[in-house]
């Protein structure tokens, strides 16, 4: 048992399974590294008494470690003293952009409160942004401005945090730590032969409402009918009092009589959710990890997304094209049309198909480098 802690913070199992994702990958590597399991202890945080928590650390073969974060409690958000032998670790994806008011302060407070404790603190790889906002760059400075390292996972992102706090190592850029997720067999669906997957978002229904929606089932119709389509919820977590889940049930609702649809919505493990993703002939997605799960298994996947990090990990394969902000959406429905037959055209083309494999091969590396900068630190 180690004297110290690794407190692993803002990503948690059960909910956004892209979180999950690097949460998995990151204890898979902590867990083989002899002098780190020897020096610390491995705590996750939680938001919830939920069992996914306890089904995920029997899944990874780890003790049940939790230390409870309580945004309500103003003065003390947690329910353990933080000390300056322990690590935070902070792997939640994305951080002080401009358009999260409430997930910016709550971040703010999270991390304020172990910087004053003399808590050693890692942003393991995630983007940082938009943030262009003089009270979001504030939070940013204050609460990053203290940390030992930051992995970024863009150059935008590392520009961002270049000009924010200066003084701090600005690691990488590096690419999505769940690019080395491995996939797991595909659990059982009515699926008996090949499948196009379109992966919803509940963040792109708020705020694009019946476009997204209207788009969306463009898309689909543009499908080649020999392919069925399967609509994946890739997010449990409600959002806007709406869900991933909720927005599957009204595009399919939509396609009823038209088209039919399997909507998969199995909470599965993010191995087996990639698992699915690999065995796609192709991806529409509006969630970050499914278009990291779909590329990195070598599936072409085109994104229909609202932040910066989409392009940014399209870059990485040269198809920084196959993606497409709904602010650039034609207005009229025939030019909607045309280019909802293009962007499916272009996915089942098998155009760039064959430098996924190099380029994926590359980005492991580059990960396994990520995670060797990682080792390091924790082993100081």
């Amino acid at each position: 048992m180690g004297s110290s802690r690794i407190l692993i913070a803002n990503a948690h199992p059960g909910g956004n399974l892209g979180a999950e994702a690097m949460l998995s990958v990151l204890v898979n590597h902590l867990k083989s590294w002899p002098e780190v399991i020897d020096r610390y202890d491995i705590w996750f945080e939680t938001i919830s008494s939920s069992s996914a928590y306890s089904r995920f650390v029997e899944r990874h073969g780890v003790p049940a470690n939790f230390f409870r974060f309580k945004p309500r409690r103003f003065g003390d958000p947690y329910d353990i003293e933080a000390r300056s032998g322990d690590v935070l670790i902070d792997i939640g994806g994305i951080a002080y952009p401009d358009v999260a008011g409430i997930g910016n302060l709550r971040n703010f407070r999270r991390h304020r409160y172990f910087a004053s404790r003399g808590t050693k603190a890692i942003f393991f790889t995630q983007d940082f942004g938009p943030t262009d906002r003089v009270v979001t760059r504030l939070l940013a400075k204050a609460a990053i401005g203290g940390a030992d390292a930051v992995f970024a996972r863009s150059e935008r992102s590392k520009a961002y945090l270049s000009a924010i706090v200066p003084s701090v190592p600005i690691l990488g850029p590096y690419p999505d730590c769940t690019i080395a997720l491995e996939p797991a067999p595909m659990p059982s669906n009515s699926l008996g032969g090949s499948y196009f997957v379109v992966v919803p978002s509940a963040i792109m229904w708020n705020k694009y409402g019946e476009r997204y929606l209207e788009f969306i089932l463009e898309l689909i119709h543009s499908v080649p009918d020999c392919l069925d389509v399967l609509l994946l919820v890739h997010n449990f977590t409600p959002n806007g009092g709406t869900s991933d889940s909720a927005v599957c049930d009204l595009i399919a609702g939509r396609l009823s009589g038209v088209r039919k649809v399997e909507i998969y919505r199995q909470n599965a493990s993010p191995n087996e959710l990639k698992g699915v993703l690999m065995r796609a002939t192709a991806v529409i997605t509006s969630r970050y990890h499914a278009l990291v799960g779909a590329l990195s298994s070598g599936t072409p996947a085109f994104a229909l997304g609202w932040n910066h990090k989409y392009t940014e990990f399209l870059k990485l394969y040269g198809v920084r094209d196959w993606s497409l902000d709904l602010l650039n959406l034609p207005g009229a429905k025939t030019d909607r049309r045309i280019l909802a037959s293009k962007i499916i055209s272009k996915l089942l083309s098998g155009e760039g198909e064959e430098i996924l494999g190099a380029v994926n091969r590359d980005l492991k590396q580059q990960v396994g480098s990520s995670f060797q900068r990682l080792r390091g630190l924790l082993s100081d």
